[in-house]
């Protein structure tokens, strides 16, 4: 749905810088060409940053002990993303029995 409502936008866009600002074709196409390259580099800067997160957050997690990680995912002072990764990994160290809990 919202694809759809952002191409209408695209397109009624081109009609009015056509129709009221004369801007020819080729202008247009190279305009929305230019908008659509910076907002898939903007897409994939956003989704390499997530991952860099994702991946500090499981190594500093997979360093911890299985009690202070137990401590970790009941503190509510840490995010609700951070503590069920703990909770997870907690589970998983459970189900390998690696440890004593």
């Amino acid at each position: 749905m919202m694809g759809f409502i952002l191409l209408i936008v695209v397109i009624v866009g081109v009609w009015i810088a056509h129709s009221k600002f004369g801007l020819g074709w080729g202008k247009i196409g190279a305009g929305v060409a230019a908008g659509f390259i910076l907002l898939t580099r903007w897409a994939f800067s956003q989704d390499h940053e997530r991952s860099q997160k994702i991946d500090a957050c499981f190594k500093r997690l997979s360093q911890l002990t299985n009690e202070e990680l137990k401590n970790y995912a009941n503190d509510y002072t840490n995010s609700p993303e951070e503590r069920s990764s703990a909770a997870r990994m907690l589970n998983t160290r459970r189900e390998n029995g690696t440890g004593p809990f």
